[in-house]
């Protein structure tokens, strides 16, 4: 048996997911706040000792809505029936596959109740729901729709939920949605067993002062093994644990108790009128768990009788064999269940915590083995049906765990805020893509780049553009800063479609009124007049409001303090990339070489020799070619390369930033340092009357592969008064512009809920 998939509606950002789990391995990526913990916590609910409760804080953004709509049905006197409807509800869907040949499905039978004999799978739905009987007491106290009496009635839901609403369990038929049997919590806790490995194992907690971790792990290991479905040879160790405690218990019962009787003063000693004394004696018990829990230490033997205490040992190791630890306490509470043929699902948050990167990779690499070697070597070679679920930042853990098990968590900036879950094996199931998945496999493994986690993603072409992109994203944030500081009405290439206001109108929404309203003054210093408003200079940094998030001027962010992946991958292979960008919907810049060829026909054979742009009939770049023709032949023309507007290198999330002619000057470079050249033509003595001229002459100063890194070090590191060429500036500015931030909706709907 296994879990197939989970649906999950109306908890926190999980709005309306479906995360379909691998039969081994699930690995789960994705930036922070993205609810990752929170499909973790619906489950640590759902096997909880009770049945599951939630809070108002629990139900998603959107949900309020649907509080607000009941109350308007309730006002307006619709029938129970429809403001039910409008009421939300937390709702788990588990839809797990088993094999239609077993002769015993165990507690899953009771989940079982469609009659068709092919199918092969059994639904176990769980939804948090108003108690029946309880409709008129969720608005109790509410009359009117005023916005005070919305505001008391959305406050009062917090006291209100967690008496007025229950978690049903139901069987439902796979085939018939509406066919449905109430079922037990009991009963689904004896289909699904859950075990959680936190983020926080307090293991760099210095503060504990001896209290082990890792032996707090032994004592619960004891109580698993006194359950009467223990297996035999966890009960004879426990039965020997116990054997001794007995024995020690006898000698404390006599020779110890009495001693300490002694130390006991007669209550007459106190002299307190009419307290007879009741003749106090002592007994001391001895709790085999209570000392395996506060009393028992892992200790590291480091030879010649000497034996360290466990938090001596490095947090890597200790984390490990933390990990290793619950593991093996998770599968024997597994064996010690009444019915054995139940399922687990693990979850394993941030495992990377304190382990190097070998290890990281090693660890994800050998999760099942370790599973398959506890059946074979304690349950007969019996699979342990297991399915772990990993929670991870790391890109060495993302990266070496298979392609099609990873689930991407992405949120969504719209206005009710909420996660999608992306699924890498369906998306590159198709034929057509398996080159691409191979490839892009490969490079992420060898690389460990962290496209997962980061807010945007900038594609560049070689070492060069890696050495010197940091200080060009910091040329281009000045230069957009200034721009907007000296003149706030420039447009510096902004899309109306980026920016919901004009930063023109951003600063002017943060000038005083009577600045707004001073009649302009012709002489003063460095004026410029946007929209009838005089500001100088110095006036527009004072007024300017600077954002703390981003450290720009309001309406306009940078690059500097966003999470930028910076990739090295060469347009010969940036196409494979597309598809799994748009897939992650991350905004990205592909900064590549136009790379110019002139089709030359020699002896009726044709070739595409290298040339200068202004020569060239053709790009034999392939992400040049793949990004505006996909799936055709040949090179792109070169003619149309340089046609292209802005917005026509834009395709969704993504833009494409190759070399162009600088602002007022002729000759284009076909690569990054030519490019440079030409942007800096007094730096770099430029010389040549011609198109042709000038070209050449950037081709011949440009370094040429083997010197590439040196020139990068030389104006990265040392002469760094230069200008960043104008089509990695253009690029650079329109992928700074939206970032991921919440939505003034979603911040306010939040600020509502807390007041």
């Amino acid at each position: 048996m296994k879990i197939k998939t989970i649906e999950i509606r109306n908890f926190r950002l999980l709005k309306k997911v479906v995360l379909s789990l691998e039969d081994y391995t699930t690995v789960v990526v994705g930036r922070n706040n993205s609810g990752k913990t929170s499909l973790t916590e619906i489950f640590r609910r759902l096997v909880g000792d009770k049945n599951p409760t939630f809070s108002l804080f629990d139900f998603s953004i959107s949900s309020i809505e649907g509080f607000k709509s009941a109350l308007q049905k309730k006002l307006n006197g619709a029938n129970d029936q429809e403001i039910r409807a409008e009421i939300p509800s937390i709702e788990i869907k588990i839809t797990i596959e088993y094999p239609i040949d077993a002769e015993d499905l165990g507690a899953l039978s009771d989940f079982i109740i469609d009659l068709n004999v092919a199918s092969n799978s059994a639904v176990m739905l769980v939804q948090y729901t108003l108690k029946d009987g309880k409709l008129d007491n969720l608005f109790e106290g509410t009359t009117d729709d005023s916005a005070e009496s919305i505001a008391a009635f959305l406050k009062s839901l917090r006291e209100k939920i967690p008496n007025l609403f229950e978690a049903k369990i139901f069987a439902q038929d796979p085939n018939d949605e509406t066919n449905v049997a109430a079922m037990d919590h009991s009963k689904f806790k004896a289909v699904i067993g859950a075990g959680f490995i936190n983020a926080q194992r307090g293991l760099d907690d210095v503060t504990h002062s001896e209290k082990d971790v890792l032996g707090k792990v032994l004592s619960q290991l004891f109580k698993t093994s006194k359950s009467d479905s223990a297996p035999e040879d966890m009960k004879e160790k426990s039965e020997a644990l116990q054997v001794i405690i007995d024995e020690i218990q006898e000698k404390v019962d006599t020779d110890f108790n009495g001693k300490l009787d002694k130390l006991l003063p007669a209550l007459a000693l106190f002299g307190y009128p009419g307290l007879a004394d009741p003749n106090l004696s002592t007994e001391t018990r001895l709790d085999v768990s209570n000392i395996l829990d506060s009393h028992t230490k892992i200790r590291y033997n480091q030879g010649d009788n000497l034996f360290l205490p466990e938090t001596y040992n490095g947090l890597g190791s200790r984390n490990l064999i933390y990990i290793l630890f619950q593991l093996f306490e998770f599968f024997r509470q597994y064996q010690s269940r009444p019915v054995s043929n139940s399922l687990d699902i693990i979850f394993i948050e941030e495992p990377e915590a304190h382990l190097h990167p070998q290890m990281q990779q090693i660890f994800i690499k050998k999760l099942y083995e370790i599973a398959e070697e506890f059946s074979n070597v304690l349950n007969e070679g019996k699979p342990w049906p297991v399915q772990f679920v990993v929670t991870t930042h790391s890109t060495h853990i993302a990266n070496e765990a298979e392609f099609e098990a990873i689930r991407y968590f992405l949120t969504s900036n719209n206005e009710q805020r909420e996660t999608t879950i992306k699924d890498l094996r369906k998306e590159f199931r198709a034929d057509e893509l398996q080159v691409d998945k191979e490839f892009l496999h490969k490079y992420l493994t060898l690389t460990k780049c962290d496209l997962y986690f980061a807010d945007k993603a900038i594609l560049i072409e070689g070492i060069a553009e890696r050495l010197m992109m940091p200080l060009l994203i910091s040329k281009s944030d000045a230069l957009t800063k200034a721009e907007l500081t000296v003149n706030p009405s420039t447009d510096v290439a902004i899309d109306e479609d980026d920016l919901e206001a004009t930063v023109t109108g951003e600063i002017q929404a943060q000038l005083p009124d009577t600045e707004k309203e001073a009649e302009k003054d012709t002489n003063a210093p460095e004026a410029i007049s946007t929209h009838d408003v005089p500001i100088t200079a110095e006036e527009a940094v004072d007024n300017a409001s600077l954002d703390e998030t981003t450290l720009s001027v309001e309406g306009y962010p940078t690059l500097e303090t966003q999470y930028i992946s910076v990739i090295e991958v060469g347009g010969a292979y940036a196409h494979h990339f597309y598809k799994f960008l748009d897939f992650l919907e991350l905004r990205c810049l592909v900064i590549t070489d136009i790379d110019a060829v002139v089709s030359t026909v020699k002896e009726n054979k044709t070739t595409y020799p290298g040339s200068l742009v202004c020569e060239g009939s053709h790009s034999s770049n392939a992400g040049i070619k793949n990004w505006f023709a996909p799936g055709t032949a040949g090179y792109y023309p070169m003619a149309d390369c340089l046609a292209k507007t802005a917005d026509q290198k834009v395709a969704g999330s993504r833009r494409i930033a190759y070399q162009i002619p600088e602002d007022g000057l002729i000759g284009c470079g076909r690569s990054f340092e030519e490019a440079l050249i030409l942007a800096n033509r007094d730096l770099f003595a430029v010389t040549g009357a011609s198109v042709s001229e000038i070209e050449k002459f950037a081709d011949d100063n440009a370094p040429d592969n083997k010197n590439k890194s040196g020139f990068a070090l030389e104006y990265g590191l040392e002469k760094t008064d230069w200008k960043a060429p104008k089509y990695i500036v253009e690029g650079l500015k329109w992928l700074a512009l939206r970032p991921n931030k919440p939505s003034q909706e979603v911040e306010e709907a939040i600020v509502e809920l807390v007041q």
